[in-house]
């Protein structure tokens, strides 16, 4: 295969990949299930 058929397959998969992972997140509650970050900036401070 040429280079040029490696790069369309490559945007191709990575759009599906990532349209897939957006879909799943929305199906799973988006980012309620995640704890919101702080705005603090304690956070990266844990001793």
């Amino acid at each position: 295969m040429d280079t040029e058929d490696y790069v369309i397959y490559g945007m191709i998969f990575g759009f599906i990949t990532l349209w897939l992972l957006f879909s799943l997140a929305k199906i799973l509650g988006g980012s309620e299930k995640f704890p919101k970050p702080n705005k603090d900036h304690e956070s990266g401070n844990k001793e």
